[in-house]
Formats: C-alpha cells, structure tokens, sequence
C-alpha cells in the first residue's frame, strides 16, 4: 500500500480494527469505525469537488467528528488546514484567503461569528456543519457528509504530497504557513513511537489543539503502535481541577504537552485527590520548565518518566533529553538533549562553520520530518533553508532555526534563546515584530513597541508600550479591543505603556530592554 497517513489509519483498522482509536469524553471509535467513517467524508468530499492537493480548513473545535473531517480530507488527497477556534474573524478569514481555502468544516462555531468570518473570507465557498448569517455561501450538514452517499473512486494519497498546514505567526503581521507532506508526518510518527516506547495499550492523552504541531502526537504517533488517543475538551484544559480528573477516568499513559499547563496541573489540579499512576511517561516542551516546579512534579509523579523535547513546527522534532529516573533536577535549566537519529544538527556561527564545543550559535537541522516549505514561498530566501554538503559530499538542506545553541563537552545541547523577536507564550510561538506591525497600523498610534518583561511568572505575557499621535486621546482599553481583532489570544498584550518618548540605544534604536524593565509600571 502507498505510504501516507491515510494507509496508517487503514493499516492499523486491519490488524487490530477492534481497538479503541480516538475517544472523548463518552464517544469513541474504533479503528475500524475510524477508517469507515473517514472513508464515506472522503467520498463526499470529492463529490463536492475537492481533489488532489486542495487544502481544507478545519475550523472548529476538536472532537472524534473533526479528527473523522482531519482523515476524511487526507483520504481525498486533499491536505488540512487548522484554524483556531479562539483567532479573531480577521485571522481566520486571512488564513483563509492565503491558503485558498474553499472548503471550510466549521461545526460547533456560533452563526454570528461565522457571519463575521465570512465577509472577508474571499475564495471560500462551501461551509459544513455550520449555518452563517447571510447568503452566498453552499451549507451542506455534517449527518449528510458522513453518510458518504458517493460512489467516487477515493484518491491514492502518495508520501510526497501536501498533507497539512499549519500557521504561525509571522514577522509581516500576515499568518505563516508551514507546509508538511506525508512523508514528513510519518517520518516523525514513526521515529516518535520509538522513542517513546508507544505500546498497543497505551492511552495518550489528547490535549494539543490542532493548529498546534504538538497535536501531530497523538493524531499520527498514536495509529503507528495502534493505542488509543484520548481527547480532552478545551473546556477541561483551562480547569487545572477538571483536567486532572479527564486524565484520571481516560486512564491516561502518556501525557505531552506545553510546560504551562503541567505547571497549572500541579499547583491547581489538586493532585492529591486523583490517581493518576497510570501515567508512565510525561513530554514537555515549547518553552523552558522552570527546574523547581518540575522537580515537585517530578515527585508528585515518582512512577512516570519525563522528556523534554525541542523541535521547530518547521522540522516536528529533532532532539530529546530523558530526565534521570526518580531523582531531582540539580542544575539551572534542562538541556534539549541529544539529536534524532534521523536528524543532522550543527550549530554554527555567522558563516555557517561549526562552532567549537561550549561556543553558541544557530541550530541547522536537516531531517525527513522538515517541512516542505512555507506556504506562497514568500519566506523561502537564504535566512530560513542553508544548503551544505554532509561527511559523504552530499548536498544537505538545512532549515535555519534562528535558535542559539551550545553543545556541552559530554554532548548535550543547550537551548540559549533565540536570534530574532520570536518568543515562546503557553507553549505558543509569537513574533513580537507582528505585535508591533499591527499596533502602528492603529490611526492614533505614532510608534509602538513589544517585548517580553523581565520579571516573568510562570506563565510569561507580552507587554508593549506606545507613542500616540500628538493631541489624541489614546486608551490602552482601545487598543487591546484592537489588537483581540487581528492577533491571537496569547500576542494581545497583557500591558500597554502609553510614553511621549521612547528610550534609545546610543544608535537611535528604541531601547527594549529599558522598556522591559519598566514594564512592571506600565498602564493597563
């Protein structure tokens, strides 16, 4: 059979097409009725005309329906497109028009805020599962989709085919796009099932929101070993409590997610009234865990083991560290590990020449899990893939982290921070450029500024400060209800300064680490 992720869901239905695949609270399906499912999507789909490599959105919550919508759409030799159901009409309708979205499923999302959606969504023409105001549009029900009355032949999906895309924030104040084929989705499942030891029996806890590459986990790791992902509702990640009690009655195994919500899991999902001793292996990783807390959960959580993780979306994953067993974390930070067997990483300095041990510089990986490319090409220049020759004289792409790195004299890599203004929130990858784009497109904004503030809890926010336009009545209330319409819950800023000057640096650049560490008096 060809290799793609549709021939996973398949393969797995065939050898064991009686166990549990996905479940959610009290629905489930089996493999069996996974691949049955996504089949008849699949052929309602092309009915609807969409064919080989026409992307698909997926706007809508995650439930067993969105991940039947997810393989339908692959099935179809189409690729997915996730779209946050938190992102202002705006962003969507951006993402939309982008990636030429015409073909959106969109269940579970209110009339109104369709409506709004709409009105700037340009090329979208089919809707399912919801019922905008307006008109214009074809409506077709989601009972009607997975009744897959068509008798079309289905596509046959190949690896090096566009299989998803997944936007990120981009330094123009546009979404962009990371583009992954089927070859580099598999390559990474296979390659994350091994190294952690995913068994038949396992149960994986399904917490990473779809356009969250950390999702790629459990949708395409889980099926390689044939376990079961068990979803857990958006409504039950924000109540530490409540996703505590989800890992609980899911009997959960392994659990990987961001940092912050671990965190939130310890001080406030009172622990010591569940039990979670089926949990044998604990991922982190999209930002640093501060060593103190890990260590305490560490010890709430004896019998599992923890990994921290480092991968760009761009490349899935490239490297790991396994923390000692049942043993405290005595040094300041946690190191990234060691690269992937599948994966080539130098770090080297201004000129591409690899650094000496102990030296920092950037991060290159070149690995079967990278992207294809970004979406449009429009970041496709020298600063994001470098091309090299390997030990062989083989000609290598390398994707450009714009991480600093540094590699220690046993062979650990240690993350630095980052080259440019990308920062990491809630596990959530922001450009703090985009913040600021946005902010000076404001009428009554003359300059403006966003960075991170010193002094952080364990959560991190972005703070920004401002210079209005002379005479005008500038509110900070404004300005965020301006900033929720175009970027991200994570990117509003949680303070603004509003400032008749800005502080300089001895070139006239505006200062940021002087504002940073004034952020604590800034303006709400």
């Amino acid at each position: 059979m060809t290799r793609s992720i549709p021939s996973l869901i398949q393969a797995a239905a065939d050898r064991q097409g009686d166990r549990l695949a996905i479940s959610r609270l009290d629905a489930a399906l089996t493999y069996t009725e996974l691949a049955a499912a996504s089949t008849r999507v699949a052929q309602s789909l092309m009915a609807l005309g969409v064919g080989r490599g026409d992307r698909v959105g997926l706007y809508q919550p995650q439930t067993l329906d969105t991940l039947v919508a997810l393989h339908g759409i692959l099935l179809a030799g189409a690729a997915y497109v996730p779209i946050d159901p938190q992102q202002p009409p705006a962003r969507v309708a951006a993402i939309v028009k982008r990636c030429d979205v015409r073909v959106m499923f969109s269940n579970g999302i209110a009339p109104p805020l369709m409506g709004k959606v709409l009105k700037h969504a340009g090329p979208l023409e089919t809707l399912i599962g919801s019922t905008p105001e307006g008109e214009g549009f074809e409506v077709v029900s989601w009972s009607s989709v997975l009744a897959g009355l068509s008798d079309r032949r289905l596509a046959r999906v190949h690896g090096a085919e566009l299989a998803y895309v997944i936007f990120t924030s981009g330094s123009t104040g546009l979404p962009k796009g990371i583009v992954h084929t089927h070859d580099s989705a598999l390559n990474y499942a296979q390659a994350a099932a091994e190294l952690y030891d995913l068994r038949p029996e396992d149960r994986v806890a399904g917490i990473a929101p779809l356009h969250f590459d950390q999702s790629t986990f459990h949708l395409f790791s889980v099926p390689v070993a044939g376990a079961a992902a068990c979803l857990v509702p958006e409504a039950h990640v924000r109540l530490p409590a409540s996703l505590a009690s989800c890992l609980e009655s899911d009997r959960v195994s392994v659990i990987y997610t961001v940092p912050y919500l671990l965190i939130q899991l310890l001080l406030r999902g009172g622990l010591d009234q569940v039990n979670l001793e089926r949990v044998r292996w604990v991922l982190f990783g999209g930002e640093p865990f501060p060593v103190a807390l890990l260590n305490e959960l560490m010890e709430r959580l004896p019998h599992a083991r923890f990994s921290n993780v480092y991968g760009p979306a761009e490349v899935n994953q490239c490297t790991y560290f396994h923390l000692p067993r049942s043993c405290r974390w005595d040094e300041a930070t946690v190191p990234v590990g060691q690269g992937w067997p599948e994966a080539e990483l130098r770090i080297v300095n201004e000129k591409g020449d690899p650094v000496m041990a102990g030296e920092p510089g950037e991060l290159w990986v070149s690995s079967d899990t990278m992207m294809q490319r970004y979406w449009g090409g429009a970041e496709d220049a020298p600063s994001v893939f470098a091309v090299s020759q390997d030990s062989a004289g083989k000609t290598v792409r390398f994707y450009r982290t714009g991480d600093l790195f540094a590699e220690d004299t046993t062979g650990r890599l240690w993350f630095l921070g980052r080259m440019d203004r990308q920062v990491k929130v809630r596990g959530q990858r922001l450009d703090l450029d985009e913040v600021e784009v946005i902010l000076q497109q404001h009428p009554q904004v003359t300059e403006a500024a966003a960075f991170l503030p010193e002094v952080q809890d364990s959560v991190g926010s972005v703070a920004a400060a401002v210079i209005p336009v002379p005479g005008s009545t500038l509110d900070c209330r404004v300005l965020r209800r301006y900033l929720a319409q175009h970027l991200s819950p994570a990117a509003v800023p949680q303070s603004i300064d509003i400032r008749d000057v800005f502080p300089r640096t001895g070139s006239g650049k505006i200062d940021r680490r002087a504002l940073a560490g004034a952020a604590t008096n800034a303006t709400e």
